[in-house]
């Protein structure tokens, strides 16, 4: 598929139906036969045309709450919670445990006189599920 750069009325309907159906950009673009690229070259120009996509990208995103509500409402488990932790993240979201895991990293160097960047690798590996394990040189590697 080859960029069209040649913007149809054709052309932008698709885009937009695609943007109101709770597609995103990509997504849009591709459905019209488009390249993002392009996409943003012409609401660069055409500053109407951006206020359509962002009007379009709206309605969209709407559509896509509103079977997000219904399915949280008839208690699906994940769409209430992911519903919950985006419109009320100060009350639903879960903690970010990042800022804790810099700071337990850097106590333990400190403590074992240890090279900062081994432990926070080993930690990074034991947080993706991985066994760090020592090589000969003493340094932390991936199984």
């Amino acid at each position: 598929m080859g960029c069209k750069t040649l913007k149809t009325s054709q052309t932008v309907n698709k885009y937009l139906g695609a943007l109101r159906s709770g597609m995103n950009y990509t997504n849009s673009a591709r459905a019209a036969g488009i390249c993002v690229t392009t996409i943003n070259d012409w609401k660069r120009a055409d500053p109407e045309f951006a206020e359509a996509c962002e009007e379009a990208e709206a309605q969209g995103l709407q559509k896509v709450e509103d079977v997000l509500l219904e399915k949280a409402l008839g208690g699906h488990f994940p769409s209430i919670q992911l519903y919950l932790e985006r419109r009320s993240r100060k009350r639903w979201a879960p903690p970010n445990k990042t800022p804790a895991i810099l700071l337990d990293a850097l106590h333990e160097a400190q403590e074992d006189d240890a090279p900062i960047e081994e432990v926070l690798r080993r930690r990074i590996l034991e947080l993706q599920g991985l066994k760090p394990e020592p090589s000969r040189n003493g340094h932390v590697k991936s199984r």
